[in-house]
């Protein structure tokens, strides 16, 4: 969000409705994604002091333990997510290729390689084994698409884009090139097939993006403009669904004339 002025991880805790500024950094902090234990934070920071988030090149990989420590675990990378072990963090590089990193080793793999006139962004990785991992593909052809690891085979999911696995790995979530105000945010099944509706916000809120689910899938957290698209400088707002319920019960969690962007959702097992 930049209710600091510029692009800093936030964080909010609920019920008490008190924010947290987890970052302070002359650069953009960006794509934050939790991990499995609730314990960390994987982001992209860029190079430079001003970076668009179109620009696929100038970002570093950083992981944020939750207690206050940061560190770049990888240069070069942007749009990170965590494996469903939370061993490993997954990035592309450039759009060209999809890498896995042990964060344990530093061993890295390439799980999609580099295909002429096709860039990948979004990654997610299957969080049951690995054995997949989906993306959004921009360039010549556009889609959403899984591609089974090593072997590279795709399966077409749909156009949109930021196609993403649920935590249990039965389905995904992915945000679509239609509704009211040309987004929203469906489902597909674990094969990315059987499409499904999620929501379409009623109101003036309803240019849907960003969305994730919490680990233990019961609520959606994504973002939404009543005006403009670019993803870093329009302005965004941060909401809640609670998953099956209609969708008038949406709730909007920030309020704040900047942007707040790529929001992650948790919660805690033990309460």
């Amino acid at each position: 969000s930049t209710m600091f002025g510029n692009h800093e991880l936030v964080r909010l805790d609920w019920p008490s409705g008190e924010w947290t500024r987890l970052t302070t950094h002359p650069f953009v902090d960006s794509t934050p994604k939790i991990s499995p234990d609730g314990k960390r934070v994987v982001f992209a920071r860029s190079r430079h002091e001003w970076v668009s988030f179109r620009n696929m090149e100038e970002w570093d990989i950083w992981v944020l333990d939750l207690g206050g420590a940061e560190r770049r675990v990888a240069e070069r990378g942007a749009e990170p997510c965590w494996t469903g072990d939370g061993q490993s963090v997954v990035f592309h590089r450039g759009g060209r290729e999809v890498i896995q990193l042990n964060l344990q080793t530093g061993r890295g793999q390439v799980l999609l390689g580099a295909r002429e006139g096709r860039i990948w962004t979004g990654p997610s990785v299957d969080p049951v084994d690995g054995s997949r991992v989906a993306v959004t593909v921009r360039g010549a052809q556009r889609s959403t698409s899984l591609f089974s690891v090593p072997e590279g085979i795709e399966t077409r999911v749909d156009g949109g884009c930021q196609l993403a696995f649920l935590p249990g790995g039965n389905g995904l979530v992915l945000v679509e090139d239609h509704g009211r105000m040309k987004n929203r945010i469906s489902r597909v099944d674990g094969r990315g097939a059987n499409l499904e509706v999620w929501i379409d916000a009623p109101g003036e809120w309803s240019h849907e993006y960003f969305p994730r689910i919490s680990n233990d899938e019961t609520l959606l957290v994504f973002g939404a403009a009543r005006v403009g698209h670019e993803h870093d400088t329009a302005d965004y707002e941060i909401f809640l669904w609670r998953v099956g319920t209609p969708w008038e019960s949406v709730a909007r969690l920030s309020f704040h004339t900047g942007n707040d962007q790529w929001p992650d959702c948790w919660v805690d097992p033990e309460r």
